[in-house]
């Protein structure tokens, strides 16, 4: 008695849009922060997107990468990251809202919608001063923020020599 094993690929030609794998998700920013949208739909061919807020179509400008700092850059407000992605620059609390990306192919047209949510933007209560100590001496720093309940704030401190 032998045994014999045989392997296949399937490609698939031609395939409606779908986002079935890659639905987009509810995204928070905050004013003056960046946000990124996803648009990640499926389909033979590769189907072409368009980005709508609130039901009207948007236009998109091209990102581009600031090599200095490894971030995207946007000339106006929307941008298209080079994975389809919609890039919101500095958000106003007006981007708030319904943003939706439509996929479509010679095969058929679909949607995927999310909710950006953006929050007000930090304010200081308390914010580190210049201190000059003696050597081995204790030192506090105030530092204390203020921001929407919802966001949890964490401290990070940076020290310089010099």
């Amino acid at each position: 008695m032998g045994s014999e094993a045989v392997s296949a690929q399937l490609r698939v030609l031609e395939m409606a849009p779908s986002f079935a794998k890659y639905p987009m998700l509810p995204v928070e920013s905050v004013v003056g922060g960046n946000a990124v949208l996803t648009c990640q739909p499926e389909g033979a061919p590769l189907p072409k997107t368009a980005w709508q807020f609130n039901g009207a179509p948007i236009s998109t400008s091209p990102s581009t990468m600031n090599v200095n700092t490894g971030t995207f850059e946007c000339a106006g407000t929307y941008c298209t990251l080079p994975n389809g992605n919609l890039f919101i620059y500095q958000v106003q609390q007006s981007a708030a809202g319904i943003y939706s990306c439509l996929a479509e192919n010679t095969f058929g047209q679909v949607t995927t919608s999310a909710l950006l949510t953006v929050m007000p933007a930090l304010t200081w209560l308390l914010q580190p001063e210049n201190r000059v100590v003696q050597l081995n001496q204790s030192v506090q720093l105030p530092c204390r923020a203020q921001g929407d309940p919802h966001l949890d704030i964490n401290y990070a401190w940076k020290f310089e020599v010099g």
